[in-house]
């Protein structure tokens, strides 16, 4: 058994991870005591966990639980953000402000790690080993933030915002702890341009903006609440079908099921569009992003047209056969 006692907590790596909802930490640990050990192991570097503080906590609680280690390298710190946000983004179905989250995270990581492969820049383990005539040079920033783009199917533009909006969170964390979980949870949902702000006014005026986030919530209307519970209900329930879907041999997997899941597709898809639409209004107004954006269109309404050409067909055929 490995020990437990020797691995490390570091705040800002665990405030990288998009927390569990309450329900699916319950889930983990009743499988994770079920089958009396922990099958995926513990990442880390340096003692300092990189992957499975959800686990950790289980395994804190329950001393008894075999688990194991795998070791990492990273030259530094930022290299390590990198890491933990292309682990997450790869094994979990994340929230669109998670995904912004992740992504402005290993922006900013990846560029700040540009002249630090020799140490770091510090935190409360170690002494601060890079100076600032290191710090990434305009034209790295935008190298980098055009590769992420080109990685993730976004553009530049939308890679360089996440990044204000996680300065934003950080700035609020600073002054508000607790925020940032409050937020990745969905617990609370605010503007992200409004998230972005925090970082760019004086330290005294950052708690009040950051409470603000908090009250954002109760100026919405009733109807606007009841919105919000249908769709997070709507997310719950897909998420649910797509874990039976896994299998197309589960005997629960029926032609009902199968058109339930559909409708929620269309649904999630369509609130996705409105997503990029509201947050991104960019992509609609500027010519360079129009025509991308129609080309998108296109295809869906190529895809539709070919689908409704196959119904009609099938219904001629049904009721000729009648």
């Amino acid at each position: 058994m490995s020990d437990l006692s020797q691995l490390i907590i570091d705040e800002e790596f665990e405030r990288v991870i998009p927390p569990l909802e309450d329900d699916e930490f319950k889930q983990l640990r009743n499988n994770i005591l079920q089958d009396g050990e922990v099958y995926h192991p513990i990442t880390v570097w340096n003692n300092i966990i990189v992957d499975g503080h959800h686990r950790y906590k289980i395994l804190k609680e329950h001393p008894e639980i075999s688990f194991r280690i795998c070791e990492k390298h990273f030259e530094n710190r930022f290299e390590a953000v990198s890491w933990i946000c292309l682990n997450q983004l790869g094994r979990r179905n994340l929230s669109n402000i998670q995904k912004v989250a992740l992504m402005g995270r290993r922006f900013r990581s990846e560029k700040e790690s540009h002249g630090a492969s020799d140490g770091f820049r510090g935190n409360k383990f170690t002494a601060s080993l890079v100076t600032h005539q290191n710090d990434a040079l305009p034209e790295d920033s935008h190298i980098t933030a055009n590769r992420i783009a080109f990685e993730m199917g976004v553009a530049r533009p939308t890679v360089e915002r996440a990044e204000k909006f996680v300065d934003g969170l950080d700035a609020a964390e600073e002054v508000c702890p607790g925020i940032t979980r409050e937020i990745m949870s969905g617990k609370i949902n605010p503007r992200q341009s409004d998230v972005a702000a925090i970082a760019k006014v004086p330290i005294e005026k950052r708690i009040e903006l950051a409470e603000s986030l908090r009250a954002y919530d109760r100026k919405l209307s009733d109807d606007q609440k009841k919105e919000r519970k249908q769709k997070m209900e709507l997310k719950r329930s897909i998420e649910k079908l797509d874990a039976m879907h896994t299998n197309p041999n589960n005997p629960k997997v029926s032609a009902e099921s199968m058109l339930n899941s559909l409708r929620s597709d269309v649904t999630r898809a369509t609130q996705t569009m409105e997503f990029y639409f509201r947050e991104f209004p960019e992509i609609l107004t500027e010519q360079q992003y129009r025509s991308e954006v129609q080309n998108a269109l296109n295809i869906m309404k190529d895809y539709i047209k070919n689908l409704e050409e196959q119904l009609y067909a099938k219904h001629f055929i049904s009721n000729a056969g009648n």
